[in-house]
């Protein structure tokens, strides 16, 4: 009977991609036969099922719907299969939906406590980081510079064993971001060149840095802002 349930999971796997529908309807099967089964493994899988069924009501465009099953199904069977991982991907999760979403308040706590629990749970390196970037991204858009700041620092740190790994690619388009925002735009240059550089050896053909012309259009029209102020200041104030 277990492997019967778990089969509906991996069924829905299958069908992710190709017939959607089918595959919300496997990950239900799944998650109702393995409520039988009182043991960890059975919590895991329930709790990738609806992790996954919770994925298919965000491609719908239904963030609500995703974020209710993370909170009350996904994380609630995370805890009970003992996978802080998964706990700390789902708060990190929620809190890019809010980040997308421009509610640059709320994903400060979610996103702050995935960080905690990747590094109670001495999660891949790869994962912390992620979250590091994605907080400090969060930070520069609600304009709170030196918490990102600190923040990207955090991730230096982790990537400093690994000074030519890919993430050090994403480590410099949030730098370049950083910089950008603040005004030091000499820095940004160098942080995105650094990007690029880094991504031409890696031979990646995606660079996930932001190029040097959007940089400079983003200087230019700063200069342009300014000298309008400073006009309209000398003649009307």
């Amino acid at each position: 009977p277990f492997l019967q349930a778990i089969s509906h999971y991996y069924e829905g796997l299958a069908l992710f991609n190709t017939n959607r529908p089918s595959s919300e309807t496997a990950f239900l099967r799944a998650d109702t036969l393995l409520s039988s089964f009182n043991f960890k493994v059975a919590f895991l899988f329930r709790t990738k099922a609806w992790g996954k069924y919770g994925v298919l009501q965000q491609m719908k465009d239904d963030e609500k719907a995703f974020i209710d099953i993370l909170l009350n199904k996904a994380i609630p069977l995370a805890r009970l299969a003992g996978d802080s991982a998964y706990i700390g991907k789902s708060y990190l999760a929620m809190g890019i939906v809010f980040k997308n979403e421009g509610q640059f308040d709320k994903p400060e706590t979610y996103i702050a406590n995935a960080i905690h629990i990747y590094r109670q749970a001495n999660v891949a390196v790869t994962e912390q980081v992620n979250a590091y970037h994605t907080i400090a991204e969060n930070y520069i858009l609600s304009q709170k510079y030196p918490l990102a700041k600190t923040m990207l620092d955090s991730s230096r740190a982790l990537l400093a064993p690994t000074p030519e790994s890919p993430g050090m690619l994403d480590y410099y388009a949030a730098e370049g971001m950083y910089f950008t925002v603040t005004e030091q735009f000499d820095k940004s240059l160098t942080s995105i060149e650094k990007g690029v550089r880094l991504a031409q050896k890696l031979q990646l053909i995606q660079l996930i840095v932001p190029s040097r012309e959007s940089i400079l259009a983003y200087q230019k029209y700063k200069e342009k802002i300014t000298a309008l102020a400073a006009e309209i200041n000398s003649q009307y104030g």
